[in-house]
């Protein structure tokens, strides 16, 4: 981390972006995910959080300052089943073994429910990173 943090000049500054594997919607993915192919240890957030950790002891050691920002958001979908169809393509990558779960599709259908958005039927807000 010495040898990154090296190379910002004085004043500069580095920017990482991750999406967020703690919101609800990636709490359901990862959960998903690990019934097929288990995530390293620490889960989807293992990356975020070693280099965080990493980070932190640069700070600790005198080599800059560190600023983290979690920051919310929402992804818009024009139906319910356009809400599942995202889930399945994007998240489970359309693969068998999980968008042809009925257990893991009525998980996702109850969730697309929980964040259905009650000032307009026509859109379906799932937290999103």
């Amino acid at each position: 981390m010495h040898d990154l943090v090296s190379l910002v000049t004085e004043g500069g500054h580095v920017l990482v972006l991750f999406f967020d594997s703690d919101t609800p919607e990636q709490r359901l993915v990862t959960r998903v995910w690990e019934k097929i192919a288990p995530f390293p240890e620490g889960g989807r957030g293992y990356t975020r959080l070693l280099l965080l950790d990493e980070l932190r002891a640069a700070e600790d050691h005198g080599d800059g300052w560190l600023t983290h920002t979690r920051t919310g958001g929402v992804a818009l979908a024009s139906s319910k089943d356009a809400a599942k169809a995202w889930f399945n393509h994007l998240h489970f990558k359309n693969m068998p073994a999980l968008v042809g779960d009925p257990e893991i599709q009525a998980e996702v259908a109850a969730f697309v429910d929980d964040f259905q958005v009650t000032c307009d039927p026509r859109h379906h807000r799932p937290p999103s990173p």
